[in-house]
């Protein structure tokens, strides 16, 4: 159930971001075990997924170039206990 409920939030969370298609969901879902639970938070992806979320899979394609890889790298640090359960718990993020 647990990690059920991980996976509705991140869709949940995806939704927010304009992600639509299953394929980027898929991303998304992904992207929070391999890179941070948080990623999401870092503020140049977070502004890259508002912007460009709408074009499902062409969101992925756009905050893959090079120029995203110093936000990528920052990602990690959102990668504490509190940034799976947040939404779940009602935990304030830090």
């Amino acid at each position: 159930p647990y990690l059920m409920a991980l996976i509705d939030d991140s869709i949940a969370l995806a939704l927010d971001f304009g992600l639509r298609d299953v394929q980027a969901m898929r991303v998304f879902l992904q992207l929070r075990w391999d890179v941070a639970a948080g990623y999401f938070l870092q503020p140049r992806i977070a502004e890259g997924l508002r912007q460009h979320g709408r074009l499902g899979m062409g969101c992925w394609e756009k905050l893959s170039q090079p120029e995203w890889g110093d936000a990528w790298l920052a990602a990690h640090e959102f990668d504490e206990p509190q940034h799976w359960r947040a939404r779940l718990w009602g935990e304030a993020l830090q």
